[in-house]
């Protein structure tokens, strides 16, 4: 898919200063679910800024929250095993290996 076909499925958001970013300019894309994408625009369109800055300030921290302090590293244990049915917190030297490969 090219980045003008993108751009039709997602008037919203500039897909050429996304790929650009992410170091993909001009590589063509593949878009299995095009339906999603026009969700998104709709959402990009919907949603109030301050609900995206929240999401995206919540998913940096989830993200990042294995490798901060010991009592962030706790916390974050504490409330994502109620999702995750784990009993308990791996050793962060444990964690390493499978943070090293993830992916999301």
């Amino acid at each position: 898919m090219t980045v003008a076909q993108f751009d039709s499925l997602t008037p919203h958001f500039a897909w050429q200063p996304f790929f650009a970013a992410v170091a993909r300019p001009g590589l063509p894309w593949r878009c299995p679910q095009p339906d999603f994408f026009r969700a998104f625009d709709a959402m990009l369109v919907e949603v109030p800024v301050a609900d995206w800055q929240a999401y995206l300030r919540w998913r940096v921290l989830r993200n990042a929250g294995t490798i901060l302090h010991t009592q962030i590293v706790q916390e974050n244990f504490r409330f994502s095993r109620q999702f995750s049915g784990a009993k308990e917190l791996l050793p962060r030297w444990n964690g390493a290996p499978r943070r090293r490969y993830a992916t999301g």
